[in-house]
């Protein structure tokens, strides 16, 4: 998944993407700052579905 820029999420979070709730697995990754256009880029991270 991706998230808008200073998106705050944690290994820890539940999300719902789609009506379904999705547990965030791994470490968040931060794209940080463009050097070529400054503009910052998102946060990226994985789900997967809670089931049961």
């Amino acid at each position: 998944m991706y998230a808008p820029s200073g998106t705050d999420v944690l290994t820890t979070d539940q999300i719902r993407i789609r009506g379904q709730v999705c547990e965030v697995t791994g470490e968040p990754g931060d794209w940080h700052q463009s050097p070529f256009t400054g503009t910052r880029g998102p946060v990226q991270f994985a789900a997967d579905r809670v089931t049961g």
